[in-house]
């Protein structure tokens, strides 16, 4: 069985590193990204592919800029619209679900798998609970019918297994 590989989005160094944490501790490999602008250019990379997202909401646009949600509003409609990321599981992660009931149902309105309030509480249901549970979905969603993307001068060409 592969080894699952995610894309962390979080611009707080304590938050990722209790995810590199919890995230080493499954055996999962993983890329992370502090700002909108650096996960798109993940992203966008012809040879980026994950098995799930964990995306925070309040992420600043580019390096050093304020953190605000409207930038991972945004980019959570960027990666439904990128070619090959349209069915990749995203988890949302935010400090500010409390604060908002509302934004829960936005997010998930916007494309969202699922959603989980930091700091990550073990006595509801673990971080680990919510990526194993995206995961096993995407699996059943897709029955091993996930595309390949493949680089090609002038743009990408994605083949899908089953047509």
């Amino acid at each position: 069985m592969k080894t699952p590989h995610a894309l962390v989005i979080d611009d707080h160094e304590n938050i990722l590193a209790d995810i590199r944490s919890r995230l080493d501790s499954k055996g999962h490999t993983y890329v992370t990204a502090k700002s909108q602008d650096e996960a798109e250019q993940i992203i966008d990379s012809p040879d980026t592919g994950f098995d799930y997202i964990l995306l925070d909401v309040q992420i600043p646009c580019r390096f050093q800029s304020p953190p605000r949600q409207q930038c991972g509003k945004n980019l959570l409609g960027k990666i439904r619209q990128n070619a090959g990321f349209e069915k990749t599981p995203v988890i949302v992660i935010t400090a500010y679900g409390n604060d908002s009931p509302h934004l829960a149902v936005e997010m998930l309105k916007l494309g969202a798998n699922d959603f989980i309030n930091k700091p990550f509480d073990e006595e509801k249901v673990s971080l680990e609970q919510k990526i194993e549970d995206v995961i096993r979905a995407s699996q059943h969603q897709s029955h091993g019918m996930s595309p390949t993307r493949t680089p090609f001068p002038g743009g990408q060409i994605i083949f899908f297994p089953d047509r």
